[in-house]
């Protein structure tokens, strides 16, 4: 009988529970467990290998034509900016690696798996076991973060830099020894050249350290610690005077981000009381993706209870921070603030992706939260909680592994298998016509991959052009007159109506239709005036291939001789 019980599945669960809330077995599994999915789940969509999206192509194309000489100047193509560390290290992977997609991703890719790792001592230090395990889940989980860990943009690397700085603080904010001194300046100075952002996490640090010693009175701190603090400013004003600072501001990207409510409004209007509201809640979703679309529920209780959850665990947090570890709450308020002055500013938009370096800052006040009140409540019901916190971040990422082609959302492309798809089916002799919205993939992919065909690069005719019938005569002219005599393929995406440099909406006329319905006008002007046939057609969400074969022959009447 003994035997039997102890290998009962009931005595187990029960063994484990107990364990766990004994804190005897317990967080070392859960911690393992959670790096464990985390690292699974990056993997399997770094391996899955998806096409690179518009984005990623704009700095793909830089990333495979340029040296190290040409990446350190400020005319990247298409405008394009990254820290320099980071474009040099993913310039390396290229050399190393080749020009595919995976060789592009596998910085951010490392770089991700650094965070999720380094993330480890840091939540243990400020959380209790409960916590750090949430915090840990958070991040694991999160799609927006999963995502930014295999695309070929520097958000991940800014995730990671952002982690670094709040591992450097915990073990040195007491210094006061030169040498790990020494160590905390070069660490920090060195995070500037390979993030953006990491100056608001930088600049908070040193912020938050010395209002506290100068409250304190803690002079010996205060003037060693200067040291760190100065060499990191020597460092970022170095990084802006060689780099940074020469990049010209585009009036378009200004534009575009005002449109989306990135900046935070400077009157004294009802706006801008709402805005730090808003984008704060907005954060939920993106980048900590702790929001869950449950309008299936039909209720919306239950809709309200899960929203309510993380911002009640945010203010929670907040508040026990606040109460317990005064100076780390000033260093998380701090890098919050600086980038809402910077947005005020207008410098520094705040928009998902753009945010993704806060997401430890969030994560550690929610963590925070839940955890105090997890404390509160009976062990067997301490898990309540963080179950339903992380609720959505895992439903999320569970569907993402079922059907991968909900990964990244609309950002999910398909530009490869479009080219791919005309490669296996051409012919000698046909003639490929690109849509003037989709040359900028066929440039990295003509590179990357041996396609067989070399492409005609259609022309914008909206600046020349005054309505869409106009627009959509001279582009099938253009395709005629390019195809004459010969098969061809037309290629082009429909999400994309503008370029880089394009101020949205405009010119007016150009968005009073869908791409949608633009697209399908200009496939039946081609049918109908030039009396192709459409023979093949590849389509995935907004990516289209179609090939038109050569004019049908007018049959002529037959005349009867008498």
């Amino acid at each position: 009988m003994a035997i039997s019980t102890t290998f009962s599945p009931i005595a187990n669960v029960y063994f484990i529970r107990q364990r766990l809330t004994h804190g005897v077995l317990s967080w070392q599994i859960v911690f393992g467990l959670l790096l464990s999915f985390g690292v699974a789940l990056r993997l399997f969509h770094f391996f899955d290998n998806r096409s690179l999206w518009i984005d990623e192509v704009y700095v793909a194309n830089s990333l495979i034509r340029m040296d190290f000489e040409q990446l350190a100047q400020p005319a990247l193509e298409y405008e394009q900016k990254a820290p320099i560390l980071f474009l040099w290290l993913c310039r390396l992977s290229v050399l190393l690696f080749g020009k595919q997609e995976m060789a592009l991703r596998l910085v951010p890719l490392l770089c991700s798996l650094g965070a999720l790792a380094l993330f480890v001592p840091v939540s243990r230090r400020v959380l209790s076991p409960l916590g750090a395990a949430v915090a840990m889940g958070i991040l694991a989980l999160a799609p927006p973060l999963v995502y930014h860990s295999v695309e070929i943009k520097q958000y991940s690397a800014e995730l990671l830099a952002t982690v670094v700085a709040l591992y450097l603080y915990l073990r040195f904010y007491t210094a006061q020894q030169w040498r790990p001194l020494l160590l905390w300046a070069v660490g920090g100075a060195a995070l500037v050249w390979f993030s953006y952002a990491s100056i608001f996490i930088l600049m908070a640090i040193a912020g938050a350290l010395s209002l506290w010693h100068l409250w304190h009175r803690d002079w010996p701190r205060f003037w060693r610690q200067l040291v760190p603090f100065t060499v990191w400013l020597l460092s970022f004003a170095l990084n802006y005077l060689l780099f940074t600072g020469r990049y010209t501001e585009s009036g378009w990207l200004v534009y575009w981000f005002e449109t989306l409510d990135a900046f935070m409004p400077v009157a004294a209007t009802r706006a801008a009381v709402r805005w730090p509201f808003y984008q704060l809640y907005m954060a939920l979703d993106y980048p900590l993706g702790l929001l869950l679309d449950l309008r299936t529920l039909g209720s919306t209780l239950p809709r309200l209870v899960l929203r309510l959850v993380p911002l009640g665990c945010l203010a929670v947090g907040a508040f026990v921070l606040f109460r317990r570890q005064r100076q780390l709450f000033l260093v998380l308020l701090f890098a919050i603030l600086l980038t809402v002055v910077a947005s005020a500013l207008r410098k520094y938009p705040v928009y998902e992706r753009l945010i993704v370096f806060l997401a430890p800052v969030f994560i550690l006040f929610i963590a925070s939260g839940c955890a105090a009140i997890g404390n509160r409540v009976k062990a067997s019901w301490q898990w309540v909680l963080p179950l339903l916190l992380l609720l959505p971040p895992l439903a999320a990422s569970a569907r993402q592994l079922a059907d991968p082609g909900l990964f990244g959302g609309y950002k999910k492309s398909y530009f490869r298998e479009a080219f791919q798809f005309i490669n296996d089916r051409y012919q000698p002799g046909d003639v490929v016509y690109l849509n003037w919205n989709h040359v900028p993939p066929y440039r990295y992919y003509k590179l990357a991959y041996p396609l067989k065909y070399n492409a005609v690069l259609g022309h914008d005719y909206r600046p020349a052009s005054r309505s869409i019938p106009t627009y959509i005569d001279k582009t099938a002219d253009e395709f005629a007159a390019a195809t004459q005599g010969h098969r061809g393929w037309l290629v082009y995406d429909e999400l994309y109506k503008g370029t880089i440099g394009d101020y949205d909406g405009k010119p007016a006329w150009y968005y009073l239709e869908s791409d949608t319905v633009l697209f399908q006008r200009l496939n039946r002007r081609i049918m109908t005036t030039t009396h192709r046939p459409r023979q093949a057609s590849y389509q995935m969400r907004t990516t289209h291939a179609n090939l038109f074969g050569l004019p049908r022959r007018r049959s002529t009447p037959h005349v009867q001789q008498n």
